[in-house]
């Protein structure tokens, strides 16, 4: 089958889009607000919808071959998660003694929500707690690569048909764990056959408005924007922030084009955008000072230090290691 592919253009609002989303993790993490507001499990949703986007427009629509698309996502994730697992781990090690080298293996593989189960993500000793985000990404990235192939063997209708009985079966699960919880320790709603739900609704929604596009008000990304924004902040419901908030984020950020120009300049603007570029090693690293901060009483005075050292740390990061060890591997000069 003669599959054609589509050139697609840089979007800069969508790196405004996932600055948003790493501010909202940061707000959650050095500002005690933010936490009781749930603003970090909303933050993660918004990189998950806007994965899901991305995602779409790579495989469905670009059509990238899947040995450049797993090329550059292992430059893009692989390198500086095993540089930040390994200073963690070692810094467990040196101050503490302790070393688990099955935690070790299972977070370098993405396989940390399965196992070891006798070990509890929110409780490990180094500060890891925020890799089962990861986990459901890569795990997606694999799925949706599956599909992609069976868009290309069978039709985009079958891929359409199977990411929809997908998402739809993340809602199952969650409902099953509700009220049969697993054994293991590891909270069931980071397992990736639930948490991806957000991630491959917005596939969905993508690849519906690919086969039948429509034109919405303006206001429609905003609204949707805001109203789950509105859930995390508000409510108390666990399925409701499931289901709402990964419903009003897949629409906003797949009608996202249609908004006002004001909104997408607004995305778009420096800061906004450098949060974004930015945000894998901000997210990875900030994890060290949120984590180092239950040993402080000066909440206060550390959440400003912590929010400082985070960006410093994180910049380094990105600029020594993470951009030029990716440049390298995905054949970018």
């Amino acid at each position: 089958m003669n599959i054609k592919s589509e050139k697609l253009p840089y979007l800069p609002y969508l790196d405004g889009w996932r600055g948003i989303a790493i501010i909202m993790v940061l707000i959650a993490h050095f500002n005690s607000a933010g936490g009781k507001h749930n603003l970090g499990p909303f933050g993660v949703s918004v990189f998950f919808v806007l994965s899901g986007f991305l995602m779409s427009r790579i495989l469905f629509t670009q059509k990238t071959p899947l040995s450049t698309f797993y090329r550059r996502r292992f430059a893009r994730i692989f390198p500086v998660l095993w540089l930040y697992l390994i200073i963690v781990f070692f810094g467990g090690w040196l101050f503490l003694n302790e070393f688990h080298m099955m935690e070790f293996i299972s977070n370098a593989l993405f396989l940390r929500t399965y196992f070891p189960a006798e070990i509890s993500i929110a409780k490990s000793y180094v500060p890891i707690g925020h890799i089962w985000s990861l986990n459901v990404e890569e795990h997606s990235y694999i799925l949706l690569s599956i599909f992609s192939l069976i868009a290309t063997r069978f039709g985009e209708f079958s891929a359409r048909i199977a990411l929809t009985v997908c998402s739809m079966l993340c809602v199952t699960f969650f409902v099953f764990y509700k009220n049969y919880p697993p054994d293991a320790q590891t909270v069931f709603i980071w397992r990736t056959e639930v948490a991806a739900f957000p991630l491959l609704l917005s596939c969905v929604i993508y690849l519906w408005l690919k086969k039948q596009p429509i034109r919405i008000a303006g206001t429609v990304p905003i609204l949707t924007f805001t109203a789950a924004l509105g859930i995390a902040i508000f409510s108390n419901s666990v399925f409701l922030s499931y289901i709402g908030i990964s419903i009003f984020l897949a629409v906003s950020v797949n009608t996202l084009d249609m908004a006002p120009v004001s909104i997408l300049a607004i995305l778009s603007n420096p800061v906004l955008r450098w949060f974004g570029v930015c945000s894998y090693s901000i997210y990875l690293w900030q994890e060290v000072f949120y984590f180092a901060g239950r040993y402080t009483n000066n909440f206060n005075y550390y959440n400003v230090f912590a929010f400082v050292m985070t960006l410093l740390v994180a910049s380094c990061s990105y600029y020594f290691f993470e951009k030029p060890v990716r440049n390298l591997l995905s054949g970018k000069s």
